[in-house]
């Protein structure tokens, strides 16, 4: 392990890893996999991205449908998960599942982000208020970005795309 001293304490060295690495959940979704991580690394989630992947500023895009193959293996290194399983996350791995070849235009069964600017202008990301509201650890699911799922299977209500008290 790399680490360095400073003064009394230690920290790991963030070439290396950072010192609290979440499971990814079962059907978790990239971008809540890392919401995830950077809060329990206290923090704040574009600070944890660009520190993770230094200058790489992936908060511009949609990074569930677009994370580029070097991100993907230093989010991997520097989260201590395997390759696989963080590709696992993302709407890419629905390769041969929903399209035959993967590439954006051919991804119209992925709800669409529409992020312009670091904010979403539609609503590509639905949820299921039970799930987020029960499960002992709330993340948002890969499958919930996928546009002819719009029933919970554990809950058999519909998913929202928006708050219903303010509409966002």
């Amino acid at each position: 392990h790399h680490r360095q001293e400073k003064d009394k304490g230690s920290f790991v060295d963030l070439s290396y890893r950072w010192p609290i690495t979440p499971n990814i959940l079962p059907d978790e979704l990239f971008s809540s996999w890392v919401y995830r991580s950077a809060k329990e690394n206290c923090q704040k989630l574009h600070t944890f991205c660009d520190v993770t992947v230094k200058g790489s500023n992936i908060w511009t895009r949609d990074i569930d449908l677009t994370l580029n193959e070097n991100d993907l293996e230093t989010f991997s290194r520097k989260l201590a998960k395997p390759k696989s399983s963080v590709f696992n996350t993302l709407l890419k791995s629905y390769t041969s599942y929903l399209y035959e070849n993967y590439s954006n235009s051919s991804a119209h069964l992925i709800l669409k982000a529409g992020i312009y600017h670091r904010q979403r202008k539609s609503f590509g990301l639905q949820f299921c208020p039970k799930c987020l509201a029960t499960d002992p650890i709330p993340y948002y699911k890969k499958s919930w970005r996928v546009a002819f799922i719009t029933i919970c299977p554990k809950h058999s209500c519909h998913l929202r795309d928006r708050c219903k008290n303010c509409g966002s």
